[in-house]
């Protein structure tokens, strides 16, 4: 078996790679179901990516949260604060409540 035919190969030009100028993820309802959409901008234009589905408003954020979070890690460009809500914070604990520390059972 001869490589001869590979031997001229060369890696295709498209699809190429692009580097994201911006990503933010998006939750909007419908039809009672929370989807998170994952926005990016790139230098040829912006895309939309349908990228989860949830039962209700809470997982979405939190989904989308994390989503757009990691998605922001990778691009080099400064990018302005999340569009997103806060998470909300744990409730303080309860009137008499004792907080576990290192060594209690």
């Amino acid at each position: 078996m001869s490589s001869e035919p590979f031997d001229d190969w060369q890696p295709p030009d498209f699809p190429r790679v692009e580097e994201a100028l911006s990503a933010d993820a998006v939750v909007v309802n419908e039809s009672g179901r929370w989807i998170v959409y994952l926005d990016v901008v790139l230098a040829s234009g912006a895309v939309r990516r349908k990228v989860a589905e949830h039962h209700d408003e809470r997982r979405a954020l939190h989904a989308a949260r994390i989503i757009e979070r990691n998605a922001r890690r990778c691009i080099t460009v400064p990018q302005g604060p999340s569009q997103l809500p806060d998470a909300p914070f744990l409730p303080p604990p309860a009137p008499g409540a004792r907080r576990l520390t290192e060594g209690q059972p």
